[in-house]
């Protein structure tokens, strides 16, 4: 059984600890100018993409990821968690990533996050009917699809954050 408290718990008030240069770590990516930490939730099955993940997005000043594997984690977290930005992938254990959404929207402590929506298998009918469906329902989601650059994955964020900021 995996752990599922494998990152701090979002919200906290200090920046993450230096990169020292590492991939990923773009200071100017900043976007709570506020002094408060972005909450990111990262919904990932594989360990090995969710410690990426987890690690690239936390190096960012003041960006703060937690990791979870599976929908059920997902839907805990936001019992107790306002979540600003889901990162998802589309292909869980027993649900889907879009299933995941569906579920999460008739949730009442859905708050309408940005969602980047990533794959290794892009051309799959999941991934369009996704966006398809987003996009009809004027809904933030973007896609990445993997193996990714880790900057690509802080720009993807990034741009998922200002869509948090314009739609507050």
């Amino acid at each position: 059984m995996r752990d599922h408290q494998e990152t701090p718990p979002p919200g906290r008030t200090e920046p993450p600890p230096s990169a020292g240069g590492m991939p990923g770590q773009q200071t100017g990516h900043r976007v709570n100018p506020s002094g408060r930490t972005l909450t990111i939730l990262v919904v990932e099955d594989d360990d090995a993409v969710a410690e990426l993940l987890r690690t690239v997005l936390n190096r960012v000043r003041g960006w703060g990821a937690t990791v979870v594997h599976d929908a059920a984690a997902a839907a805990e977290v936001f019992q107790h968690v306002e979540v600003e930005v889901l990162v998802v992938d589309v292909n869980l254990p027993g649900i889907s990533g879009p299933e995941l959404l569906e579920h999460l929207r008739r949730d009442p402590h859905w708050r309408e996050p940005p969602v980047l929506l990533m794959s290794g298998r892009p051309d799959q009918p999941l991934v369009e009917q996704a966006l398809e469906r987003a996009h009809q329902r004027h809904e933030p989601l973007r896609f990445l699809a993997k193996p990714f650059d880790v900057d690509q994955l802080v720009d993807e964020v990034a741009a998922a954050a200002r869509q948090l900021r314009r739609t507050a």
